[in-house]
């Protein structure tokens, strides 16, 4: 836009010589919509959150330096599955309940709009005190992939090192913040036999103002 190439109302006014008139340029902007990490209260030496101690995780540090293994060799969030909002076989709700509409809008018929990620350790978003370092925990969290929202880029001035101005316009469209509701509820399974005897899920305080709130609230007293 810079350039000269762009909606012209937008750089005429900031006195730039429009070149070519296009006015979709910078007004397609997509991106992943998540609502952030829900984590769930774990045994201990469960998971990697001994990482957060000052011997250990420099310890494992030096053995991915070194060795290039251990758990800094992978990535935090270390597995993912890949899932369609509507897709009737999942357990979004367990009384059959359809929830709120979501639209059709995969880039492919058929193709996943729903991430669900999982990491082996506790992840808090902002707003929540980290809890004790002998919390343990996992956190699983869901994307929504293919969102109908568009958001916009605009100049901020003619000059080339000033930052543009970004409006993402996350969740403008309903059917994408519907999409993530599925995705919480369909978290929920954790709760459940076998996971949670494997992972020795623990109850905590359902304060909401407890980090742990989001993990043990439980999604089907709660309306969408």
């Amino acid at each position: 836009m810079l350039s000269g190439v762009g909606p012209d109302e937008g750089l005429q006014k900031l006195n730039i010589a429009v070149v070519t008139n296009l006015p979709e340029v910078a007004r397609n902007v997509i991106d992943h919509i998540s609502f952030g990490p829900i984590p769930f209260r774990t045994r201990l030496s469960l998971t990697y959150d001994f990482l957060s101690g000052l011997i250990s995780g420099t310890l494992e540090m030096l053995r991915w330096r070194f060795f290039g293994t251990g758990p800094y060799a992978s990535m935090q969030y270390s597995s993912t599955a890949l899932v369609r909002s509507m897709d009737p076989a999942l357990p979004y709700y367990l009384d059959g309940n359809a929830g709120s509409p979501v639209n059709e809008h995969a880039s492919v018929t058929g193709a996943p709009d729903l991430g669900l990620l999982w990491a082996p350790q506790a992840v808090f978003g902002h707003g929540f005190p980290k809890p004790s370092s002998s919390s343990d925990g996992v956190t699983f969290s869901a994307v929504a992939l293919e969102p109908e929202s568009r958001g916009r880029i605009t100049l901020k001035s003619s000059r080339i090192w000033d930052t543009p101005l970004i409006d993402p316009n996350y969740l403008s469209m309903e059917s994408d913040l519907n999409v993530l509701v599925r995705g919480v509820r369909l978290l929920r399974l954790p709760h459940t036999d076998p996971v949670a005897s494997k992972l020795g899920l623990k109850p905590s305080n359902i304060d909401p103002s407890s980090p742990w709130w989001q993990g043990v609230a439980d999604p089907n007293r709660v309306s969408d």
